[in-house]
């Protein structure tokens, strides 16, 4: 019996050891390396964006170092030394699976299987290639945008320095290197909730309401409200929308109908969040809505 035990033991504990060993190493990473950066292997003129916007300014930015600040669902945060801007690295394997996608003969199911998985991926990289594009183009104060990366580029001379969690340098040529670069914001939520000034938070809803009337009278949908309400912040005391992933074009907003179905849509967080906190503010919330949808049908008709 004992020796049956040992037996177990001697096979399992090194193997516990060598899975408790690699989440350590994730845990102090946050899962961050830097061959999972998504890179570029071809320009591609659908991103093409004006590439002198901006550009020296942002390369005044990058001059000094970034240290990692957390993860968010799809990329990888850095914060600047001054602390007055983000730096944003998209990871590869949300778009891509090499591994998953060998050169190997599959029986038809799995390769079936094998292709949509792959192909669903790379059209989220596509998506949010497109919707940085829309954002840079056309609502860059409106979410904090300094500058944005689509393609391979040759105007960043200097490599930027970034540190992990734990203090690891990485030095990084960008001119290949899917990125986005913004402002830092406080969270809109967070500032709303600290104050105790009635009048600021009514300013604040306003604030919001205009960010989402900015966007939608522009004919771009937001295709992510989110429900974690972390997605808006404020800068310069005017808010912003911070998460730009999944922004599109659509004529619809064009319509009283189609701009008031995205309206009330944007704003379906922020009115669960005044019901459920603050319901007294629900009519000053609708009003203002309400103020918006006339004067676009005034402009409409």
């Amino acid at each position: 019996m004992h020796s049956s035990m040992n037996k177990i033991l001697k096979n399992t504990i090194p193997l516990f050891s060598l899975v408790f060993f690699i989440w350590l190493a994730l845990n102090r990473t946050d899962g961050f390396k830097s061959n999972l950066i998504t890179r570029f292997d071809k320009v591609d003129d659908t991103y093409k964006i004006d590439v002198e916007k901006n550009l020296a300014e942002t390369k005044e930015i990058l001059s000094q170092d970034f240290h990692y600040l957390t993860r968010g669902r799809e990329c990888f945060i850095f914060e600047s030394q001054d602390k007055k801007y983000v730096l944003k690295f998209f990871d590869s394997s949300r778009y891509y699976t090499k591994y998953f996608f060998p050169k190997v003969s599959l029986p038809s199911f799995l390769d079936n299987y094998r292709k949509k998985h792959y192909n669903r991926r790379s059209k989220k990289l596509a998506f949010n290639l497109s919707s940085a594009k829309l954002a840079f183009d056309n609502l860059k104060e409106d979410s904090a945008l300094i500058y944005v990366n689509l393609n391979i580029a040759d105007v960043f001379k200097d490599r930027v320095k970034v540190k992990n969690k734990y203090g690891k340098i990485f030095d990084l040529d960008l001119n290949n290197i899917f990125f986005i670069l913004q402002k830092k914001c406080d969270i809109f939520y967070q500032v709303y909730e600290k104050t105790s000034d009635e009048k600021y938070k009514m300013y604040l809803i306003e604030s919001f309401l205009e960010m989402v009337h900015n966007r939608t009278k522009k004919l771009i949908i937001d295709d992510d409200i989110g429900k974690k309400r972390r997605n808006w912040g404020l800068f310069d005391n005017k808010a912003v929308t911070i998460d730009i992933g999944r922004w599109y074009f659509d004529d619809k907003l064009q319509t009283p109908a189609g701009y008031k179905k995205e309206m009330i849509k944007a704003t379906k967080i922020l009115k669960k969040y005044l019901e459920d906190n603050e319901p007294e503010k629900i009519s000053f919330l609708n009003e203002n809505l309400d103020k918006y949808y006339e004067e676009f049908e005034s402009h409409v008709f």
